[in-house]
């Protein structure tokens, strides 16, 4: 049988990646443009308001469909 190696306990220290440099570009990109955010937030909030608010008018009274005769009896 094959003799399994172990991983040193190193070998995942820097496995951090680009997640944090990622995040730091973000923050930096919504410092610069907040002002979009803004206006993003404010159309999306005036969009949510409007349909909400909008009623449709009520529909009219709507006329029974007739009941299905039973079927005859032999």
């Amino acid at each position: 049988m094959a003799c399994k190696r172990r991983r040193s306990r190193s070998a995942g220290a820097g496995a951090l990646g680009c997640g944090p440099l990622f995040a730091l570009i973000v923050l930096v990109l919504l410092i610069q443009y907040w002002w979009v955010v803004l206006i993003v937030l404010g159309v999306v909030a005036l969009t949510v308001v409007l349909v909400r608010v909008a009623a449709a008018p009520p529909r009219p009274p709507g006329v029974r469909a007739p009941r299905r005769a039973p079927p005859p009896r032999p």
